[in-house]
């Protein structure tokens, strides 16, 4: 019967009425990278520009979240509204191992950003697998009865 790796915590259980069958997440959290910085971007700043002075954000889609859960507004590539202020960001970087019927079914990572802009925290998504835990488990319960 397999068990997590070390370090391993349980997250959730969920049924699959299609398979009748349950399956368990269990996940590891560590930080990957850190950054605090003072930033001021004036409307009108290319995106990729923001990227390469923010690199704790590795994807486009990741800064664009980011920049949209600020409320800070995109045209094409470049921002609309001016962005000032201090942010505090840190990555972590998520390893994902999902089991039923004492099997491993699945084993994925997901990287996920918190970042606060002038003490207003948020947090995106910022690569890895993009699927939810729910889908992830679904999946798992689906590789261990056809792959079994």
């Amino acid at each position: 019967m397999d068990s997590p790796s070390p370090g391993y915590n349980f997250v959730k259980t969920k049924y699959n009425s299609t398979w009748n069958q349950y399956g368990s997440l269990y996940k590891k959290t560590t930080v990957s990278d850190t950054t605090y910085i003072d930033v001021q971007f004036s409307a009108g700043t290319a995106v990729a520009t923001i990227l390469s002075v923010i690199d704790i954000i590795w994807t486009k889609g990741g800064l664009t979240t980011l920049l949209k859960a600020f409320a800070i507004t995109i045209t094409g590539s470049v921002i609309d509204t001016a962005w000032y202020g201090i942010l505090d960001a840190t990555k972590y970087l998520t390893q994902i191992e999902v089991f039923s019927q004492g099997k491993l079914g699945l084993r994925s990572e997901q990287y996920i950003l918190e970042a606060k802009v002038n003490g207003v925290p948020k947090q995106v998504h910022d690569g890895g697998d993009g699927r939810t835990y729910d889908q992830m488990i679904d999946d798992a319960i689906y590789n261990v009865i056809i792959l079994g």
